[in-house]
């Protein structure tokens, strides 16, 4: 216990690069809805 596969640091390679994919997409969501209100109450 306590040591990692090179495996298992692609693993977590992978997977961090879903979350960042994640937050970008939900950044850029929630940017869009932002913009969207923000002409509707234009």
């Amino acid at each position: 216990m306590g040591s990692l596969e090179k495996s298992d640091i692609t693993k977590i390679s992978i997977i961090q690069n879903w979350i960042a994919r994640y937050i970008m997409q939900h950044k850029q969501k929630t940017e869009l809805k932002s913009d969207i209100s923000l002409i509707k109450s234009s």
